[in-house]
């Protein structure tokens, strides 16, 4: 009797404990939270997770379907591995992706990518900045990755791709790109070359756009090595594109010193968003 009454008590602890582990298996992993613009979806736990500053390759549109584009992009970064919770109702992966593309329409953005039920990339302007946002759906749907990158629109500019570029070109007529150069010459910095390898993408992708190069300074220093600065700088980028293989004929450089601020030179961030270069479509 004793016997049986130690069996019948281990057992239930056994299934109390089993019972607890699967409860604690299906709660959120200590120190996760949704990210503030993007909800789970009902019945999905986090399982894990990860924040900080870091890169991220976003999908774009390709040659074809299963060869897409890829648009690097740096910022603030959010990785959300969510998990279906044991005995929640299973739901459809475009259901998933339509709940997260209706979240970027109502945040006044927009899907750049969609590859079949399973994957979707987008963004959305938020109070001043770019929030970009990538869904992987996986295993029919029991689970789902959410990566959710915040990007100042300074720090946009220089991760256009040749694509964005353009549109940018059509829609506006302008565009400004932060392209570094060393200090008070006109050396493009290591760094920004990609910039210029997707100005000269975006011209040989479209043959019949001819652009002005024109560089821009803050108000540091006397106006008139601000002038000559600003000249050289643009003719150091029509100059690099030229070297990748596009006719000089469809480029012109121009400088115009510290004479068309578009912020305030009374500030480090002002001063930054002036030292610009921008392409216009002539």
């Amino acid at each position: 009797m004793l016997l049986h009454r130690s069996a019948l008590h281990l057992s239930l602890v056994l299934c109390i404990v089993l019972f607890s582990a699967k409860a604690f298996a299906n709660d959120d992993l200590d120190g996760s939270k949704d990210h503030s613009l993007f909800s789970r979806m009902p019945g999905f736990y986090i399982m894990d997770y990860t924040a900080g500053f870091d890169s991220v390759d976003f999908p774009v549109p390709g040659p074809n379907e299963d060869e897409p584009g890829v648009r690097t992009v740096e910022g603030e970064v959010t990785r959300i591995t969510y998990e279906l919770k044991d005995g929640a109702r299973l739901v459809a992966p475009l259901q998933i992706l339509r709940n997260y593309e209706n979240a970027l329409k109502k945040l006044g953005g927009e899907v750049f990518y969609r590859y079949d039920k399973f994957t979707m990339a987008g963004k959305a302007p938020k109070d001043g900045r770019t929030v970009y946002l990538l869904i992987d759906v996986r295993n029919d749907g029991q689970t789902y990755e959410l990566t959710a990158l915040v990007v100042s629109d300074m720090a946009q500019e220089v991760a256009l791709g040749s694509l964005e570029m353009y549109e940018k070109l059509e829609q506006d007529g302008r565009l400004a790109l932060y392209i570094n150069f060393d200090t008070g010459k006109s050396t493009i910095k290591p760094e920004s070359r990609t910039i210029v390898d997707e100005i000269a993408k975006m011209m040989q992708e479209n043959a019949g756009l001819k652009i002005k190069v024109e560089g821009h300074t803050d108000n540091q220093g006397g106006a008139e090595s601000n002038q000559k600065l600003s000249e050289a700088r643009a003719k150091a980028v029509v100059e690099a594109i030229v070297a990748r293989e596009v006719p000089a004929s469809r480029l012109k450089p121009s400088g115009h010193g510290q004479t068309k601020p578009i912020a305030d030179n009374k500030n480090e961030e002002g001063r930054a968003k002036n030292r610009r270069v921008e392409l216009v479509k002539m």
